[in-house]
């Protein structure tokens, strides 16, 4: 347990993490179910953040106008929000063709741009910033690393979440096999 407390310390000090769409669901559903982790994040000073399309991509379920500014209040009161720029669409737009050349992603189909453009806001911020997701197939070990991983019981199943942040050396080499100047 030292050990993961130093890892914190060291790794996620004074940085962000970005919340996917999935984890967004359960904690407005059971506020307490991710407490001990971003507890955790809290004591290094590491903010908990989304983006715009992560903030569309999680309302688009509202049913009424009532639940729609319940899911507004819980976004802009518990998390930070990064602007999606023009950078980030033309990152995404390079990464998301290379998700067909990443073998650790198992059903190309349920990859998402919301995916792709949490990926690139990955690259740009590389030295400053992480996800955290529940959906750890749609995120391609081929061109991030997985930096932290856990487990919660929800009472009914066990959640397994992943931390990542970008990998440049591994992406270069998809990149390279992807424009034909390395072996496939």
């Amino acid at each position: 347990m030292i050990l993961s407390v130093l890892t914190m310390m060291t790794m996620f000090q004074n940085k962000h993490v970005l919340v996917d769409t999935c984890v967004l669901s359960y904690i407005f559903r059971s506020p307490d179910i991710f407490a001990e982790l971003f507890n955790e994040f809290a004591k290094v000073k590491c903010n908990i953040c989304i983006h715009a399309l992560l903030r569309l991509e999680f309302v688009r379920s509202a049913i009424g106008k009532a639940e729609k500014d319940k899911f507004d209040k819980f976004l802009n009161e518990e998390f930070l929000t990064i602007p999606v720029d023009s950078i980030v669409y033309k990152m995404a737009d390079e990464l998301y063709p290379l998700y067909n050349y990443c073998g650790s992603v198992r059903n190309q189909r349920q990859i998402s741009v919301v995916d792709a453009i949490n990926a690139s806001f990955l690259k740009k911020y590389n030295d400053g910033l992480f996800l955290l997701t529940l959906d750890n197939s749609d995120y391609p070990l081929e061109i991030l690393d997985r930096v932290k991983v856990g487990a919660i019981d929800d009472g009914k199943q066990i959640l397994t979440w992943g931390i990542y942040r970008f990998n440049p050396v591994k992406f270069e080499e998809k990149m390279g096999r992807f424009e034909g100047r390395g072996r496939k």
